[in-house]
């Protein structure tokens, strides 16, 4: 028995404890740059809520961050939708069933 296959799952280990790591600090770092862009642009701005006669006054950050956060959200689950989608073809073909274009 080769003395590396003893010490596989050790480096497997902490391999997904650097990642574990680096997640968190990349986190962090995004949230870091976010609370600074948004203390920058404090321009204020107002937002007419078109169908509504509304209009809120509010700083330009704080739009742009919210902006990306619906899109980020929106992107998570078109990708979780199309994950399931993609299973949902991938169980049907190993089960003999196959993939017609019909």
């Amino acid at each position: 028995m080769s003395p590396y296959v003893a010490s596989a799952p050790l480096c497997l280990k902490s391999y997904k404890r650097i990642v574990k790591f680096l997640r968190k600090l990349l986190i962090i770092l995004l949230i870091l740059i976010a609370i600074s862009f948004t203390l920058v642009n404090r321009t204020e701005i107002a937002v007419e809520l078109w169908p509504l006669p509304l209009t809120v006054i509010t700083e330009v950050g704080l739009v742009i961050l919210l902006a990306a956060s619906v899109g980020f959200i929106v992107g998570i689950f078109c990708t979780l939708i199309s994950e399931q989608s993609r299973s949902k073809k991938k169980y049907f073909f190993f089960r003999g069933k196959g993939l017609s274009k019909d």
